[in-house]
């Protein structure tokens, strides 16, 4: 199943707004783990790893069976990055098929908190944007936990806060 999740970002995010994404972040994955065995492992999906969640990246998979495509979201993207994707008015691509595995639920989380302290300056799309139930559940989760996410609606088929 090819589910995708779509994001247009800024080459370099200011070291201060990628903090406080990935301090977000780290929050959530920690209150979603909670006494559970982790789902999350490194981008490579290798059972027995950890996420990368830090100042300069945030790179994550699900394990073993449960891995698809890594979220690779460095705070400044490299040359290479940038290779494969040429910007749309200052904004480049990328994105990551999760195929509604497991991890889908923290991908969906991590653009929530992404959108909420980038605003315009990510866009963020997916497979399922034109099935308002596909989000709903990350979206209650991030308001129930952190008391943002609320205005992360559909607009022209896409979300955005």
């Amino acid at each position: 199943m090819g589910y995708t999740h779509y994001w247009y970002r800024k080459k370099e995010i200011p070291q201060d707004r990628f903090d406080i994404i990935y301090h977000n972040f780290y929050t959530a994955y920690l209150k979603l783990q909670g006494d559970k065995k982790s789902i999350l492992g490194n981008g490579a999906g290798e059972e027995a790893t950890l996420p990368e969640i830090t100042s300069q990246n945030i790179i994550f998979n699900g394990r073993g069976d449960d891995a698809h495509e890594t979220v690779y979201f460095p705070r400044v993207l490299t040359r290479k990055d940038m290779n494969s994707v040429k910007p749309e008015k200052g904004f480049y691509l990328d994105c990551t098929k999760t195929a509604r595995k497991p991890y889908d639920f923290y991908v969906m989380v991590f653009l929530i908190i992404a959108k909420f302290f980038l605003q315009d300056d990510i866009k963020i799309s997916s497979d399922g944007s034109h099935e308002p139930e596909t989000w709903q559940p990350a979206i209650d989760w991030m308001v129930k936990n952190f008391g943002y996410g609320m205005d992360f609606k559909r607009s022209h088929h896409h979300y955005w806060v």
